[in-house]
C-alpha cells in the first residue's frame, strides 16, 4: 500500500470512528437526558428518575404546564418539593399517567385545570396552607376516589370535581363558605357528603347526576340553592333543612330523584308545611314525598338512620308515606288537606305500556297528578325544562319530548341518560328539521336513549334486532340504541313511514371518531343502514356544534356505533408521548449506523487487501 493509500485508509478509520461515537453518545445522551434536572425560567427544577417513573419538582415559585409537558414524560408520581408556592393553571393536564402527587405545605392555591383529566389520579391529599381549588381543577379525573380538603379552603370552584366518576365520599371543611356552579356534577358513584354550616350557597348544578347520593342534610347556614343542584340524583330519598328560615331554591333543583321520600324539616321553621311542599315541588320534588317536622336537635340525624321516619304526632297538613307492603294507600282517619303517597306495588299506577318505546301520554296514572302544583309539574309528558331558549320535557321513564310548533325548521330537545361504564351523565342535542312541513303542527319529537344496565328489558327488546354480522366485533359498550319517533297532535298516534326524508341531528361527543360512526334502522327482518353525513358546525340552542346528520324515511329503534372504536382522546394521548420515547430511535439508529459503517470498512479493507495481494 503507497502512502496515498494509507493516508486514504487512515482518514476513513477516523470518520467511521466519529460517525460512531456521534451515534452511540446521541443515544447515550437522550437515555441520560431523563434523569438530567432541567431548569425553567422561573427557577423552578424538574428531575426525572432514572426508571421515569417519578418527577421531582424543586425551587420556588409555580409549577407551570409548559415545564410539567417537558419533562414529565410516564411518570407515574410526582413529588412537588417544599419551596413551591402555587400549581398553576393547566399545570398536570392531561397527564393520563400520573397516579399520585405529594403537595407540600408551602403550596397556597391549585390553579383552574391543574389536574384536568388525569384519568389514573386515584387518591390526593391538599395541605393546610391551600386556601383555594380552581376551576375544573380536578375535572375528569375517572379512578379519583378520595380527596382530603382541609379547613383553610374557602372556596370550591366551579366544575372542581366535575365527572369524577369513582368519587365515593368527601368531606367539606367548616371553611368552605360557597360551592361552586357543577362542582360535583355527574359523581355517579358519591355516596354521601357532609356539608357544614359555613357554607351559604350551593351552586347551579352542584350535585346534579349524583345517582348514588342517597341522603342530603341543608345546614341553617344556606341561603341558597341553585338550579338544577340535585337534579338526577335518583337515589336520593331523604332531605333535611336544618334552618328556621326556607332557602331560595332556583328551578328543578330536585328534578329526577327518587319518586318516593322525605323532607325533614326544622320544627321552628318560619314557613307552614303546605307552603314548604309547594316551594319543593315548584322546584322539581316529585309528588310522592311527604314533608315531616323533626326538633332541631334532630334534624342533624336525619337522613342517616331512619328506621321509622313516620311521626304519628305530625300536624295536620302534613304528608305521610307508607310502606310499600302497606295494604290501604288511602287514610281514612287523615286530617283535613293531608294525602297519603300509595306503595310503588298499587295497582293501576304504572301504565303497562311503559317501557315498550317512548311512552304516550293518553292515559297517564290516574291520581298521580296534584292539581295544586306547581304548573311546570301539570305536563302529562313530564317535567318542563327551558334551556337556552329551548324548551322540552323530560318524563320519570327518561324519555325527552319537544313540541313541533310549525315549519319553520329545526326543533331541539336535549336528551340526558346515565352511563353505568363511565359513571357520569351524558347529554346530547337532537333536531328534527320540519322544514317541509311533513310533521303537523303540535306534533311532538321523543328521544329515549338506552343502555344494557338501566334499561334491560328495552334492551333485549331491541338489541337481537341488530344484524350481527355489521356490529359482532364491537363491544356492546360502544353500541348506542336509541328510539326516535314523532307523534300526532293527539297524544297516541305516531308517525311511520314518511313521504320523504326528514333530516335529523344527533350531536356528537368528543370520543366519536366522525369517520367511523355508521347508523342503522334496526328491525326483527332486516337492518338499514341509515345515510350519515357529518356537519362540521351547525346552530342549536347551546351555541355551534359538530352534528351526525341522519336522513329518516320511517322511524324505529336506532342503533350507532363506531366501526373501529378508536377514542379521540386516546389518539391525542399518544401524540403526546414519542418526544419522551425518543432514546429509543437513537439506540436503533446508532445500531444500525454502526453495523453500516462496520460493513463499509470491512470491504474497504478487503479491497485494500486483495489489491496488495494481487501486487
Amino acid at each position: 500500500m503507497n502512502n496515498k493509500g494509507k493516508v486514504k485508509y487512515i482518514l476513513s478509520l477516523i470518520i467511521f470512528f466519529l460517525v460512531a461515537f456521534a451515534f452511540i453518545f446521541g443515544a447515550f445522551f437522550n437515555i441520560a437526558k431523563r434523569s438530567i434536572p432541567s431548569a425553567s425560567a422561573e427557577g423552578v427544577t424538574y428531575s426525572l428518575s432514572e426508571d421515569g417513573t417519578t418527577l421531582t419538582i424543586s425551587g420556588t415559585g409555580e409549577v407551570t404546564r409548559n415545564d410539567v409537558s417537558a419533562n414529565i414524560g410516564s411518570a407515574t408520581n410526582v413529588v412537588i418539593e417544599d419551596g413551591l408556592t402555587s400549581i398553576g393553571n393547566n399545570a398536570f393536564r392531561d397527564c393520563s399517567s400520573l397516579e399520585s402527587i405529594t403537595i407540600p405545605d408551602s403550596v397556597t392555591s391549585i390553579g383552574n385545570y391543574a389536574f384536568y383529566s388525569c384519568k389514573a389520579l386515584q387518591s390526593i391529599t391538599i395541605p393546610d396552607s391551600v386556601t383555594s381549588i380552581g376551576d375544573c381543577a380536578f375535572e375528569s379525573c375517572n379512578s379519583l376516589q378520595s380527596i382530603t380538603i382541609p379547613d383553610s379552603v374557602t372556596s370550591i370552584g366551579n366544575y372542581a370535581f366535575y365527572s369524577c366518576g369513582a368519587l365515593q365520599s368527601i368531606t367539606i371543611p367548616d371553611s368552605v363558605t360557597s360551592i361552586g356552579n357543577y362542582a360535583f356534577y355527574s359523581c355517579g358513584t358519591l355516596q354521601s357528603i357532609t356539608i357544614p354550616d359555613s357554607v351559604t350557597s350551593i351552586g347551579e348544578g352542584a350535585f346534579r347526576g349524583c345517582v348514588a347520593l342517597q341522603s342530603i342534610t341543608i345546614p341553617d347556614s344556606v341561603t341558597s340553592i341553585g338550579e338544577t343542584a340535585f337534579y338526577w340524583c335518583r337515589a336520593l330519598q331523604s332531605i333535611t333543612f336544618k334552618g328556621t328560615s326556607f332557602p331560595e331554591l332556583g328551578s328543578n333543583v330536585f328534578s329526577n330523584v327518587a319518586t318516593t321520600g322525605t323532607v325533614y324539616l326544622n320544627e321552628n321553621l318560619e314557613i307552614d308545611d303546605d307552603t314548604a311542599l309547594s316551594n319543593l315541588r315548584a322546584a322539581g320534588l316529585p309528588n310522592g314525598w311527604s314533608v315531616q317536622r323533626v326538633s332541631s336537635t334532630q334534624t342533624s340525624d336525619q337522613g342517616q338512620d331512619q328506621e321509622n321516619p313516620q311521626n304519628p304526632d305530625q300536624d295536620q297538613g302534613t304528608q305521610t308515606t307508607p310502606s310499600q307492603d302497606q295494604e290501604n294507600t288511602q287514610n281514612p282517619d287523615q286530617g283535613q288537606g293531608t294525602q297519603t303517597t300509595p306503595s310503588q306495588d298499587q295497582e293501576n299506577t304504572q301504565n303497562p305500556d311503559q317501557g315498550q318505546g317512548t311512552q304516550t301520554p293518553g292515559q297517564d296514572q290516574e291520581n298521580t297528578q296534584n292539581p295544586d302544583q306547581n304548573s311546570k309539574d301539570k305536563s302529562p309528558w313530564g317535567r318542563e325544562v327551558i334551556e337556552n331558549g329551548a324548551t322540552y320535557y323530560v318524563r320519570d321513564d327518561g324519555t325527552t319530548s319537544a313540541l313541533i310548533t310549525g315549519t319553520d325548521g329545526i326543533y331541539w330537545l336535549k336528551e340526558e341518560s346515565y352511563d353505568p361504564e363511565q359513571g357520569k351523565i351524558t347529554s346530547a342535542w337532537y333536531g328534527v328539521d320540519n322544514s317541509s312541513g311533513v310533521f303537523e303542527p303540535g306534533s311532538r319529537l321523543c328521544v329515549k336513549w338506552i343502555n344494557k344496565q338501566e334499561n334491560p328489558e328495552e334492551w333485549d327488546e331491541y338489541h337481537p334486532m341488530i344484524d350481527e354480522s355489521e356490529t359482532q366485533n364491537i363491544s356492546d359498550s360502544k353500541k348506542w340504541l336509541f328510539i326516535a319517533e314523532v307523534i300526532h297532535p293527539d297524544g297516541v298516534t305516531k308517525y311511520t313511514v314518511l313521504p320523504n326524508s326528514v333530516p335529523f341531528y344527533v350531536q356528537l361527543g368528543d370520543d366519536w371518531d366522525i369517520e367511523d360512526i355508521e347508523a342503522r334502522f334496526i328491525s326483527p327482518n332486516e337492518d338499514e343502514a341509515l345515510e350519515t353525513t357529518y356537519v362540521k358546525s351547525l346552530a342549536y340552542p347551546a351555541g355551534t356544534d359538530k352534528f351526525m346528520k341522519l336522513d329518516l324515511l320511517h322511524f324505529s329503534p336506532y342503533v350507532i356505533y363506531d366501526k373501529d372504536n378508536p377514542s379521540i382522546t386516546e389518539n391525542i394521548e399518544t401524540k403526546e408521548q414519542p418526544e419522551n420515547k425518543n432514546y429509543y430511535v437513537w439506540i436503533i439508529v446508532g445500531g444500525l449506523g454502526i453495523i453500516s459503517l462496520a460493513t463499509l470498512w470491512w470491504i474497504l479493507y478487503r479491497k485494500k487487501k486483495r489489491n496488495k495481494e494481487n501486487k
